[in-house]
């Protein structure tokens, strides 16, 4: 069996506010394009801050940061 590794950090969960009343006003494709471009921004600000982009939860983003 493999050594567990353990890493002390911050996990980080970031929801977008009112997305269902917002993705109703502005509509399937504008909802979309918005989505790609946020998780696309927690992609680059995790990289850039060395942490671990974890996954998707609905309209949030769960990322890990040392």
């Amino acid at each position: 069996m493999a050594d567990a590794q353990s890493k002390i950090g911050i996990l980080f969960l970031a929801d977008i506010v009112d997305y269902t009343a917002q993705s109703h006003k502005f509509g399937t494709d504008k909802t979309a394009q918005f989505n790609e471009q946020f998780e696309q921004k927690v992609r680059d600000l995790t990289k850039t801050h060395k942490g671990d982009f974890i996954k998707t939860i609905g309209d949030a983003v769960l990322i890990f940061l040392i």
